[in-house]
Parts: C-alpha cells; sequence; structure tokens
C-alpha cells in the first residue's frame, strides 16, 4: 500500500494515502467477516428448514399410515369417524405429535 500502482511516494501524501488505505482495508475487512458470518447463520437456517420438512413430511407420512387424512394447507389431521371406534387412535395421533415435536394436532371429524 506504500507504493500505489508501483510509483515511489514520500512526504505528506504518502503518509495521507496509506493511513486511509488502512483504514479502508480494516472496514472492509470487518464487513467481510461479517458477510461471512450471516452466510454461516444461512447455512445453518437452510439446514433447520431442510431437517424440518423432513421430519413434517415423516409425520404426515405416520399420520396417514394410521389412517389419518392429512390437509396439505393447513396440516389439519382428520379421522374419518367411521374409524373413531378404532382402539388406540388418539394414543397414535399423540405419539405422532410427541415424536415429530408438533406442538398440537387439530383433529376435525367427516
Amino acid at each position: 500500500m506504500s507504493k500505489p500502482g508501483g510509483t515511489d511516494w514520500d512526504g505528506e501524501a504518502l503518509e495521507t494515502a496509506v493511513e486511509s488505505a488502512y483504514a479502508d482495508r480494516g472496514v472492509v475487512w470487518q464487513a467481510t467477516k461479517h458477510a461471512q458470518q450471516m452466510a454461516g447463520v444461512a447455512e445453518r437456517g437452510a439446514s433447520d428448514m431442510s431437517r424440518m420438512r423432513v421430519n413434517a413430511l415423516e409425520a404426515i407420512e405416520e399420520a396417514e399410515n394410521d389412517e389419518f387424512v392429512v390437509g396439505l394447507l393447513d396440516l389439519i389431521a382428520i379421522f374419518p369417524a367411521i374409524r373413531a371406534e378404532r382402539p388406540g387412535w388418539l394414543a397414535s395421533a399423540a405419539r405422532i405429535c410427541h415424536e415429530y415435536r408438533i406442538p398440537r394436532m387439530r383433529m376435525t371429524w367427516v
């Protein structure tokens, strides 16, 4: 930085240019470091979202295997009334909610 463009500088112009260049380099370095940290946060967020998607699809598949019908727009679990007498259906729903960390499962009868 003390020889911009390969030219020898001296005196006050050199000192001012070198101070300015080093100050700018520090600002750029900090901004680059911040951008790299934010990229890491974005990558972790994308990974978390991908994992949540897989978990949601597995929970939907398991609920459907247990004869629930899952509304894909609102993720409401529907258990047909004709099957309401099947032993353990409520326990099955509770297990799916717990296993996939679903805060609650709304159910409706058809």
